[in-house]
Order: C-alpha cells, then structure tokens, then sequence
C-alpha cells in the first residue's frame, strides 16, 4: 500500500514539474482578416528521464466552427538538448468576423504501473520501460492542457469586387505558373502541360480542370505543398496534364484573383494554341484507302490482261485463216466476208499479187503457198503495230 501511495505521488511530481514536461501553443498573430492565415502552433517537451517511463500521449483534435483548418506540419520526437519534442503547426483561414476563440487542447500522458507484489528486481521501477515484455496491471493516466487564445477577426473590405474570378478570394501574393508547352506537335503525339499556383491563401479545396473539345485528357490528380516563407506557410496547388489530338486546338487560359490589403489582384496564365503538323488520316480512313488502292490495282491489272489477251487472240487470227483456207479465193472470200477493214492493207497486198499481171511476185492461182502467206501476214501485222505506235 504504501508503494502505490509513493508511486501515485511521484507521478503527479514528475507531471507538473515545471522541467519534465512542457506544453505550449501559440497564434502568429492576434488579429487577421477573413481569409487571411494564421499559424497556430502545439509544442510538446518531454524530458528524457520521463519521456522513457511514458506509455502515450494523445493531443486533443482542433475544431473551430468559423474558421478552416489545415494541419500543415508535424514533428514527432526529435532530440533538443535533454528533451524530446513534439510539435504541430496548423494553418487557419477565418470564415467568419468577430471573435475567434480557440479553447486549451487536453494532453493526456499514460504512465504504466507495475504490479507491487511482482518479486523480480522491476518490482520496485516507478515506470515501465517500452522495451519490457512484462504486462501492465493498469495505466495511470493524467490530464495537461494548452494556453487559451483568441484571434480578432476583422471584415474583409475591398476597395472593388470586379477583378474577382471565385467567389472566395485567396488572401495574400499568389501566383500562376504554367509550363509553356511545344507549339507544334504531330497529330496524335502527346504534349505534356504543368500549371501551378503558388499562395498563401486557402487553396486547398482548388483543382484545375481542362475540357477542350475532340481533345483526349489525361490529368493526373492535383497535388498540394507547403513550405514556411516568411513567417508564413506559402502553398502550392500542381497539376500534369497530357494531351493527345489530330487537330489544332488551345489550351484555354486559367484565372483567379487574390486580396492584398483591400485591393484585388486578378491573375491569369497565358492560353496557348497549339497547331497539328501533318495531320493523318484516321485508322478507319486509311484501311478504306488501302482497301480502294488494292481494289483498283486489281481492275487495272484484269484490263491489262484482258488487252493483252484480244492483241494476242487478234494477232493470231489472220495466221488460223490461212492455216484453215486452202486457195487464194478462199483466204479472199473469208477475211472479206468476216473482217474486211481489219486486214485491208493484206487484202491489197495479197490482191496485187494474184490480179496485178505486172507484178513482180506474181501468185499462180492454182497454187497455195501458206509460207508466203505467213510472211506478208507478220509483214502486215509488223507496219500494223509502227502505226499504232
């Protein structure tokens, strides 16, 4: 009994020690605008000798009905001398004027006890080291808690609302940047496009949207970052796109404004055009031109074989009239009465040779020489074809 007495005291000692464990908060300011940031800060320090004897800590949740809350940063056990710190950092945006009151956060720190009639040499330890394997009988839990405070909230007052692109302002220098993208790609290349904005105001519910049509739009989800500035976290708001189409088309601009003061700033980025080179045909259209490129070589190729075939079949016909006739007035009488226009040049040869009794090369005409024939018909087809050509 009397060790859980001496125990019980020496905790409630090590707790409100003014050099074992520190807790503290702090606003950057007293009095902001609406919308306008505000740091709020929770400092925990634990000293060594206890922070090894702790079993948790919890930090009470931060709720603010009138304003909007960012949890921005937190350090967790870092070394700072002989203490261990733990820090959070919180933006807060003021939604509403007036008075902004923000109640002390509870720390609660549990503390394990050992079981008093344990007989081992840890029967007697005030706290149970983290790295035992032994089993707590209870926890000793007790209560800290932060400063109160209150931040003034004042109005938002502007001098004009005609440069204003959202409804909700962003308070503070703000800025966008875009990454100027290639002017001129081929149709069908993609085209990568970074935009970015850079503020200290609340950008946190933000994203940048592209809707350009007979465009494909790959985005890949927007991404936010904070960084201390000046006394002040400056955030940035970052978005990838990539782009793919077959023709020209732009990249519309993007506007916001921001509050300085009481004046207001609009920005803007810069729209791109964007021109296709070369543009192709589409996959459905190339397929028909292939199909109607194909199709056409095969007429070209049918006729050809076609004109061939009645050359090679006409060729031939005067050469079968006389291998078939058997006298001259036969041969006569068959290519008159057939084709007489075809062969007129032949008929008047072969007609000087068997009337014409000055002929040189007079034909007998109880003779019928098929050789001869065959000569003045290649004879006949041979000037035939230098006059064609």
């Amino acid at each position: 009994m009397l060790q859980k007495i001496l125990f019980f005291s020496l905790s409630i000692t090590l707790l409100q020690g003014a050099d074992k464990i520190l807790i503290d908060s702090t606003l950057s300011a007293q009095k902001a605008s609406v919308y306008e940031q505000v740091i709020y800060s929770v400092s925990i320090q634990i000293h060594q000798e206890v922070f090894e004897k702790i079993h948790s800590l919890d930090i009470a949740r931060l709720y603010l009905p009138k304003a909007k809350i960012i949890e921005i940063e937190r350090i967790e056990g870092i070394n700072r001398g002989e203490y261990i710190v733990y820090e959070m950092r919180y933006c807060l945006y003021p939604l509403e004027s007036g008075t902004l009151k923000i109640e002390p956060l509870s720390v609660q720190v549990g503390f394990e006890e050992e079981d008093s009639l344990t007989q081992d040499e840890e029967a007697h330890d005030v706290f149970l080291s983290p790295k035992s394997t032994r089993t707590p009988s209870h926890t000793l839990l007790r209560t800290l808690s932060t400063p109160a405070h209150k931040l003034e909230v004042t109005p938002l007052r502007l001098d004009s609302q005609d440069n204003l692109y959202t409804k909700t302002p962003l308070y503070g220098t703000s800025r966008l940047i875009t990454q100027s993208p290639a002017r001129d790609v081929s149709a069908g290349e993609p085209l990568e496009f970074n935009i970015a904005l850079e503020s200290y105001g609340d950008i946190f519910d933000l994203d940048f949207v592209l809707d350009i049509p007979n465009v494909s739009i790959y985005a890949t989800p927007a991404t936010i970052s904070s960084k201390w500035n000046e006394g002040r976290y400056l955030h940035t708001l970052s978005k990838h796109f990539t782009l793919i189409a077959q023709d020209t088309y732009e990249i519309p601009s993007f506007g916001y404004s921001y509050v300085q003061h009481t004046k207001v700033y609009p920005i803007a980025s810069t729209p791109y055009a964007i021109h296709i080179q070369d543009a192709p045909l589409p996959m459905h259209q190339i397929r028909d031109s292939l199909s109607l490129w194909w199709l056409g070589l095969v007429i070209v190729a049918v006729l050809c074989m076609g004109l061939w075939l009645w050359w090679r079949q006409s060729h031939k016909r005067l050469y079968r009239l006389i291998a078939r006739s058997h006298s001259y007035n036969e041969l006569l009488g068959v290519i008159l009465a057939r084709t007489p226009h075809a062969y007129t040049s032949f008929v008047r040869v072969l007609e000087s040779r068997l009337y014409d009794s000055n002929s040189p090369s007079k034909l007998p005409k109880n003779s019928y020489d098929k050789k001869l024939l065959r000569t003045l018909a290649k004879e006949f087809y041979n000037t035939q074809s230098k006059e064609l050509v």
